[in-house]
C-alpha cells in the first residue's frame, strides 16, 4: 500500500511539472461543455466509476461561470459555480511554484488535458479525480 501511494505521489509530481510547462493554447481550451465520463473517488482505490451514461455536463463559460447539469451529488451539484483557470500556487506558501489550476468555488483542482480528455484532480489532497470529454 505504501509503495502504491509513493507511485501515485510521483505521478502527481511529474504531472504537476508537465502542467507547469504548458502553453497558452491550453489555457483557452477549458471554455465549453465537458461531459463527465469517469470519477475516481480517491488515489488509493483502483475503483473508477463510469459516469458516461449519466449525462453530467460542466459548461465552463468565458466569464468565469461554470454551469453544472445532471449532477445531484458532490463535488459540484447542479447550478452555477464560480471558477478560475490559470496559474496559481497549489500549496499554502507564497514561495511555492505556480502551476496550471482550476479553482471551482475556491477549491483547487490540478488540470491536465491529454488526447481530448480533461482531468481535474484533487489527488494531492487524497481527493477525487474527474475525467471529462468535450461535448
Amino acid at each position: 500500500m505504501i509503495n502504491s501511494m509513493k507511485r501515485y505521489f510521483l505521478l502527481i509530481v511529474i504531472s504537476l511539472f508537465i502542467l507547469s510547462c504548458s502553453n497558452d493554447n491550453e489555457t483557452t481550451q477549458i471554455v465549453g461543455q465537458w461531459k463527465l465520463i469517469y470519477r475516481h473517488s480517491n488515489p488509493w482505490s483502483s475503483f473508477i466509476a463510469d459516469e458516461s451514461a449519466k449525462n453530467i455536463v460542466y459548461d465552463f463559460k468565458s466569464n468565469g461561470i461554470l454551469i453544472v447539469t445532471g449532477n445531484q451529488s458532490a463535488p459540484h451539484t447542479d447550478g452555477q459555480h464560480n471558477y478560475f483557470f490559470g496559474e496559481d500556487i497549489l500549496g499554502g506558501l507564497s514561495s511555492d511554484p505556480k502551476i496550471l489550476l482550476v479553482k471551482i468555488d475556491g477549491d483547487k483542482w490540478t488540470y491536465n488535458l491529454s488526447a481530448g480528455q480533461m482531468m481535474l484532480s484533487q489527488g494531492y489532497l487524497d481527493g477525487e479525480s474527474l475525467t471529462f470529454a468535450r461535448k
